[in-house]
Protein backbone atom coordinates (compact mmCIF):
# COMPACT_ATOMS: atom_id res chain seq x y z
CA UNK A 1 0.00 0.00 0.00
CA UNK A 2 1.22 3.46 -0.66
CA UNK A 3 2.50 5.68 2.13
CA UNK A 4 0.03 8.48 1.38
CA UNK A 5 -2.86 6.18 2.24
CA UNK A 6 -1.10 5.11 5.45
CA UNK A 7 -0.55 8.75 6.39
CA UNK A 8 -4.24 9.39 5.73
CA UNK A 9 -5.18 6.57 8.10
CA UNK A 10 -2.89 7.86 10.82
CA UNK A 11 -3.62 11.57 10.53
CA UNK A 12 -7.27 11.74 9.59
CA UNK A 13 -9.17 8.53 10.32
CA UNK A 14 -7.68 7.45 13.65
CA UNK A 15 -7.92 10.88 15.32
CA UNK A 16 -11.54 11.11 14.17
CA UNK A 17 -12.28 7.77 15.83
CA UNK A 18 -10.64 8.91 19.06
CA UNK A 19 -12.43 12.23 18.86
CA UNK A 20 -10.21 13.50 21.66
CA UNK A 21 -7.61 16.09 20.74
CA UNK A 22 -5.25 15.47 23.67
CA UNK A 23 -5.14 11.71 23.23
CA UNK A 24 -4.80 12.03 19.46
CA UNK A 25 -1.85 14.39 19.89
CA UNK A 26 -0.29 12.04 22.44
CA UNK A 27 -0.76 9.04 20.14
CA UNK A 28 0.77 10.93 17.21
CA UNK A 29 3.80 11.98 19.28
CA UNK A 30 4.30 8.43 20.55
CA UNK A 31 3.96 7.03 17.02
CA UNK A 32 6.94 9.11 15.89
CA UNK A 33 8.90 8.53 19.10
CA UNK A 34 8.56 4.76 18.61
CA UNK A 35 10.37 5.08 15.27
CA UNK A 36 13.40 6.26 17.26
CA UNK A 37 13.07 3.70 20.07
CA UNK A 38 12.23 6.55 22.45
CA UNK A 39 9.95 6.05 25.49
CA UNK A 40 6.32 7.10 25.28
CA UNK A 41 5.21 10.45 26.63
CA UNK A 42 2.33 10.74 29.09
CA UNK A 43 -0.21 13.55 29.27
CA UNK A 44 0.17 16.21 31.96
CA UNK A 45 -3.08 18.07 32.71
CA UNK A 46 -1.30 21.11 34.17
CA UNK A 47 0.84 21.48 31.06
CA UNK A 48 -2.26 21.12 28.87
CA UNK A 49 -4.07 23.83 30.82
CA UNK A 50 -1.20 26.23 30.19
CA UNK A 51 -1.10 25.20 26.53
CA UNK A 52 -4.80 25.99 26.11
CA UNK A 53 -4.35 29.41 27.72
CA UNK A 54 -1.37 30.24 25.54
CA UNK A 55 -3.10 28.94 22.38
CA UNK A 56 -5.98 31.35 23.14
CA UNK A 57 -3.49 34.23 23.43
CA UNK A 58 -1.96 33.30 20.07
CA UNK A 59 -5.39 32.99 18.45
CA UNK A 60 -6.44 36.41 19.77
CA UNK A 61 -3.25 38.00 18.36
CA UNK A 62 -3.46 35.82 15.24
CA UNK A 63 0.31 35.41 15.48
CA UNK A 64 2.71 32.55 16.25
CA UNK A 65 5.18 33.08 19.08
CA UNK A 66 6.87 31.08 21.82
CA UNK A 67 6.24 31.60 25.51
CA UNK A 68 8.93 31.70 28.13
CA UNK A 69 9.03 28.73 30.47
CA UNK A 70 11.05 25.85 31.83
CA UNK A 71 9.50 23.37 29.38
CA UNK A 72 10.09 22.56 25.74
CA UNK A 73 7.51 24.02 23.39
CA UNK A 74 6.31 23.59 19.82
CA UNK A 75 3.68 25.87 18.29
CA UNK A 76 1.74 25.61 15.04
CA UNK A 77 -1.00 27.36 13.11
CA UNK A 78 -3.16 25.28 10.80
CA UNK A 79 -6.43 25.36 8.92
CA UNK A 80 -6.63 21.56 8.77
CA UNK A 81 -6.73 18.85 11.43
CA UNK A 82 -4.63 20.19 14.36
CA UNK A 83 -3.04 16.77 14.89
CA UNK A 84 -1.22 17.22 11.56
CA UNK A 85 1.04 19.71 13.37
CA UNK A 86 2.93 16.78 14.90
CA UNK A 87 3.72 15.40 11.44
CA UNK A 88 4.83 18.85 10.30
CA UNK A 89 7.18 19.12 13.31
CA UNK A 90 8.47 15.59 12.79
CA UNK A 91 9.08 16.15 9.08
CA UNK A 92 11.96 18.45 10.04
CA UNK A 93 13.93 15.19 10.40
CA UNK A 94 15.06 15.86 6.82
CA UNK A 95 17.07 18.83 8.10
CA UNK A 96 18.67 17.10 11.11
CA UNK A 97 22.24 15.84 10.82
CA UNK A 98 22.58 12.75 13.02
CA UNK A 99 26.35 12.74 12.32
CA UNK A 100 26.66 16.22 13.84
CA UNK A 101 24.06 16.23 16.63
CA UNK A 102 23.25 19.77 17.74
CA UNK A 103 20.46 22.32 17.75
CA UNK A 104 19.31 23.85 14.49
CA UNK A 105 16.43 26.24 13.82
CA UNK A 106 15.58 24.02 10.84
CA UNK A 107 15.01 20.90 12.95
CA UNK A 108 14.25 22.11 16.49
CA UNK A 109 10.60 21.03 16.39
CA UNK A 110 11.59 17.52 15.28
CA UNK A 111 14.26 17.16 17.96
CA UNK A 112 11.79 18.18 20.68
CA UNK A 113 9.18 15.67 19.48
CA UNK A 114 11.63 12.73 19.75
CA UNK A 115 13.76 14.04 22.67
CA UNK A 116 14.39 10.90 24.75
CA UNK A 117 14.55 12.59 28.16
CA UNK A 118 11.19 14.34 27.77
CA UNK A 119 8.57 12.36 29.71
CA UNK A 120 5.38 14.44 29.79
CA UNK A 121 3.33 16.28 27.19
CA UNK A 122 0.72 18.99 27.42
CA UNK A 123 -1.29 20.18 24.43
CA UNK A 124 -3.81 22.89 23.74
CA UNK A 125 -5.55 24.56 20.83
CA UNK A 126 -7.68 27.58 20.07
CA UNK A 127 -9.38 28.90 16.96
CA UNK A 128 -8.77 32.46 15.78
CA UNK A 129 -11.52 34.77 14.53
CA UNK A 130 -10.12 34.15 11.05
CA UNK A 131 -10.63 30.38 11.31
CA UNK A 132 -7.05 29.24 11.90
CA UNK A 133 -6.32 26.84 14.74
CA UNK A 134 -3.34 27.58 16.97
CA UNK A 135 -1.76 24.51 18.54
CA UNK A 136 0.67 24.51 21.47
CA UNK A 137 2.60 21.47 22.73
CA UNK A 138 4.79 21.59 25.83
CA UNK A 139 7.26 18.98 27.01
CA UNK A 140 8.89 18.31 30.33
CA UNK A 141 11.72 17.92 30.94
CA UNK A 142 12.53 20.29 28.11
CA UNK A 143 14.42 19.06 25.08
CA UNK A 144 16.92 20.79 22.82
CA UNK A 145 19.53 21.06 25.57
CA UNK A 146 23.00 21.98 24.27
CA UNK A 147 25.47 19.11 24.58
CA UNK A 148 22.73 16.48 25.03
CA UNK A 149 21.60 15.86 21.44
CA UNK A 150 23.56 12.65 20.77
CA UNK A 151 21.95 10.74 23.63
CA UNK A 152 18.47 12.23 23.19
CA UNK A 153 17.87 12.40 19.43
CA UNK A 154 18.24 8.82 18.32
CA UNK A 155 18.30 7.73 14.67
CA UNK A 156 15.46 5.75 13.17
CA UNK A 157 15.41 2.35 14.85
CA UNK A 158 14.95 0.36 11.65
CA UNK A 159 11.93 -1.51 13.01
CA UNK A 160 9.26 0.12 10.87
CA UNK A 161 5.73 -1.06 11.34
CA UNK A 162 4.07 -1.96 8.09
CA UNK A 163 1.05 -0.07 6.84
CA UNK A 164 -0.91 -3.32 6.95
CA UNK A 165 -0.56 -3.28 10.75
CA UNK A 166 -2.31 0.10 10.88
CA UNK A 167 -5.06 -1.10 8.56
CA UNK A 168 -5.62 -4.11 10.82
CA UNK A 169 -5.64 -1.83 13.86
CA UNK A 170 -8.17 0.49 12.20
CA UNK A 171 -10.48 -2.39 11.29
CA UNK A 172 -10.25 -3.75 14.84
CA UNK A 173 -11.10 -0.35 16.33
CA UNK A 174 -14.03 0.08 13.96
CA UNK A 175 -15.49 -3.30 14.94
CA UNK A 176 -14.95 -2.69 18.66
CA UNK A 177 -16.77 0.65 18.60
CA UNK A 178 -19.72 -0.38 16.43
Amino acid sequence: MNQTFCAFLLLIVLPAIHGDFENSMLDEHNHYRAKHNTPKLTLNANLSSGCNSFAKELAEKNKLAHSKGHYGENVCMTTSNPVTCVKMWYDEIKDYDFRNPKFSLLSGHFTQVVWKSSKELGVGKAKSSQGATYVVARYTPAGNVDGKFKENVLPLSGTKLECSYFILLLITILFLFK
